[in-house]
């Protein structure tokens, strides 16, 4: 994509406007007020969806930041950005890393950018013990939230399965996977009743209703039962050398277990 003589490559432009897509916010602001913003064929000149087509110049950069991704040498990919300082290929830079799941990248290029949320979420995955909790959170950054839950349940991750519906308020969801696997069925019924509580709201999905009269809410107990769930994950067999290469936003964190869900103004 050419944006007023600047290259710009979004191999997935329909995750561009989402919250939780890699693409950092400047891309979307920069494709929402560019004059090529509808621009549909690109060779050495810009065809417009009207049909005019516009002579400009395109950047070196953008080439050069590709083939360095595609060989997967990121310290290199990281030279010309700092070189050109521009925010633009700085934005492509992280999410092309995120995808990759190469965090340290990825969290330089946020940060050269000022995206603080995506690079605090990319510190709190480092703290996570758990390959596949890290590669689940990068999937989530991504905007993959299926592969995301596909990635903890075949690695038998039940309970962070269950805490990503609930930080993504996916209730139901949270609620089915917690009764199907006879789990933590408390736990989201204590993070619903908080939810509920904060905004001053009344329970109005069916199961949630059938269930909040026959199950204690406990705090103590859930507390418990989360830190017992995380100490088992510190204490999982860890290959002797993990790559600084392994997906939230709105979260509060534990330093050693990985995020935990936050209730926000979000229904």
């Amino acid at each position: 994509m050419l944006l007023d003589c600047r290259f710009v490559k979004v191999s997935k432009g329909s995750t561009v406007s989402t919250v939780t897509s890699p693409y950092p916010s400047i891309l979307h602001n920069y494709v929402q007020s560019s004059r090529f913003a509808d621009a549909v064929r690109l060779c050495r000149f810009v065809k417009v969806s009207k049909g005019s087509t516009v002579s400009t110049v395109t950047s070196p950069y953008p080439s050069i930041l590709h083939n360095y991704v595609q060989s997967s040498r990121f310290a290199d990919a990281v030279r010309p950005c700092r070189f050109v300082k521009d925010d633009i290929l700085w934005a492509c830079l992280a999410a092309m890393s995120a995808y990759a799941k190469d965090l340290n990248t990825a969290e330089v290029s946020y940060a050269a950018i000022l995206e603080a949320e995506k690079v605090q979420f990319i510190v709190n995955i480092k703290d996570i013990p758990v390959k596949e909790a890290r590669n689940a959170e990068m999937a989530l950054l991504c905007g993959s939230q299926q592969d995301a839950e596909a990635i903890l349940l075949t690695a038998g991750l039940t309970f962070r399965a269950i805490m990503l519906n609930i930080q993504l308020y996916n209730w139901d969801r949270a609620l089915e996977l917690a009764v199907k696997h006879k789990t933590h069925v408390d736990t989201v019924l204590g993070y619903r009743q908080r939810y509920l509580e904060r905004f001053s709201k009344k329970e109005n999905i069916k199961r949630y209703q059938q269930y909040k009269d026959g199950i204690e809410i406990d705090w103590e107990k859930i507390e418990s039962k989360i830190e017992y769930e995380y100490q088992k994950e510190r204490e999982r067999p860890t290959p002797s050398s993990q790559p600084a290469s392994t997906g939230s936003t709105g979260s509060s964190v534990s330093r050693t277990g990985g995020p935990r869900p936050r209730v926000s103004a979000q229904t």
